[in-house]
């Protein structure tokens, strides 16, 4: 399946290069520089990967969390080429990914670094809209929980841009919304427990990277535009995701990591 997903060499310096200035990818490393200045500006902590003393519990949860995310990736693909509920929760049909005969991007190096820098750029505002909410909320007993929920609908509502799209519909973009907060709630709440922010980047990335290497084929399905399989698909994207945000933050032993690392972030 790798060698569908991964390019191994570089045949075409020339489709590298205009891969390279067709996305975004530069002006997403410029903006980690930027949010690294604004918060040292503030006199914050900027951290990429936070020192965090592992025993077994926080492995055992971070690895929830990280397959969580990750088959919620899987979910929001497959979705979109989904006739059943099989196809879309377990069954994935992987023929169906495959980067050198995407759907939206013919130029394989501007998909891959497309989906870098969305995960680079989105992440990196994530931290600072987290940061910022943390220090509001910081004399509040709920701070971590509404600081990951206020990030990730700030970070859902920047989709509704997407209307602009040509050829989008009210179904597409309200799925969009809706798994954008699920899957900001899940990625704010592994960067707060983790303390490691290049884990949100390459989640965030790994999941537009699916997306984007969606084939033609990839987009035949069925579900999200039926009105009752489609409500379904919007409970899943949306709660799933906040049910285990809710789980982690409620839990006695995260929930101190996950202030022991938030003092680390706001402490002067």
């Amino acid at each position: 399946m790798l060698a569908l997903l991964i390019p191994v060499t570089i045949h075409d310096h020339g489709q590298f290069i205009m891969g390279l200035n067709r996305s975004e990818l530069l002006l997403a490393l410029v903006f980690l520089e930027y949010t690294y200045f604004v918060v040292k500006g503030w006199g914050y902590r900027f951290t990429f990967n936070l020192k965090v003393k592992a025993h077994f519990f926080y492995c055992l949860l971070l690895l929830v969390l990280l397959a969580v995310t990750v088959w919620i990736s899987f979910f929001n693909t497959f979705i979109l080429s989904a006739t059943d509920w099989s196809q879309a929760l377990w069954s994935w049909d992987f023929s169906l990914i495959k980067s050198t005969d995407s759907a939206t991007m013919k130029n394989i190096w501007q998909l891959l670094f497309s989906a870098l820098d969305a995960g680079i750029m989105e992440e990196s505002a994530r931290y600072i809209f987290l940061l910022t909410l943390l220090v509001m909320f910081a004399k509040r007993k709920g701070q971590a929980i509404y600081s990951i929920l206020l990030s990730s609908v700030i970070f859902s509502l920047l989709h509704i841009f997407n209307f602009s799209t040509p050829g989008t519909t009210v179904n597409a973009v309200l799925f969009q919304v809706l798994h954008a907060f699920g899957f900001g709630c899940l990625l704010g709440t592994i960067l707060l427990y983790s303390g490691k922010l290049w884990l949100p980047i390459l989640l965030h990335a790994f999941a537009d990277f699916l997306t984007l290497s969606l084939t033609p084929l990839g987009y035949g399905g069925s579900l999200l535009d039926n009105p009752h399989t489609g409500v379904i698909a919007l409970i899943i994207v949306t709660f799933v995701p906040l049910i285990i945000t809710i789980f982690v933050l409620l839990n006695n032993m995260a929930k101190k990591q996950i202030d022991k690392n938030i003092n680390s972030l706001i402490e002067f």
